[in-house]
């Protein structure tokens, strides 16, 4: 950070965003919270002040990334982890067993979001498999916490939504969850949403 404090850190510092007049356009910048990914999403942030957005970001709690957005200025960082409710396992639990087949997970939505895709597209990756037998309970055993954790992405995605009042969100990836329900409640309420 210190390097790219010293490289970059006049350039970033710079406000680009003349004070608005009345309620300015804002911008969600939807972090991929790793640091390259951070690094650039920086440069971005400022892109958006020149294009007269106020940036707002969201990302995974990361107390040395927040501080890259915080050298480019950003006054409002928002965590995933303060705006997921807990994910309730039993419900997905028993709503696995109700489904039965994967293309009824990848069907399956809730509050008009593809939960059930982003689900499995989740756990896909982080399980390192290929595909999956819902008729197996062990699979769905496995399965439940991700459809749970999609299925809490929607409520907290909709409530952040409604916090930050953007009218842009920027995207580096939006497969999978928590970022794929923002997505695609943000396409539901006509926000521009750039990838």
């Amino acid at each position: 950070f210190l390097q790219f404090e010293r490289a970059l850190g006049p350039a970033l510092r710079h406000r680009l965003l003349s004070p608005p007049r009345g309620k300015g356009r804002k911008a969600l910048v939807v972090s991929s919270s790793f640091l390259e990914g951070v690094q650039m999403e920086a440069g971005l942030v400022k892109a958006l002040e020149l294009a007269g957005f106020e940036p707002a970001v969201i990302m995974h709690r990361n107390r040395w990334l927040s501080r890259y957005f915080q050298l480019a200025g950003v006054r409002e960082i928002r965590y995933w982890g303060d705006v997921l409710p807990p994910g309730r396992l039993s419900e997905a639990k028993a709503l696995l067993a109700r489904l039965g087949s994967s293309n009824a997970l990848l069907a399956f939505e809730h509050g008009g979001v593809r939960a059930g895709r982003f689900a499995a597209s989740t756990a896909l990756r982080a399980l390192r498999v290929g595909s999956f037998d819902l008729g197996s309970p062990q699979v769905r055993n496995h399965l439940a916490p991700y459809l749970a954790t999609s299925i809490a992405a929607v409520e907290g995605a909709s409530a952040l939504l409604q916090a930050v009042t953007p009218s842009l969100t920027l995207f580096v990836d939006r497969g999978y969850t928590p970022q794929g329900q923002l997505f695609d409640l943000c396409l539901a309420a006509g926000i521009d949403a750039v990838t």
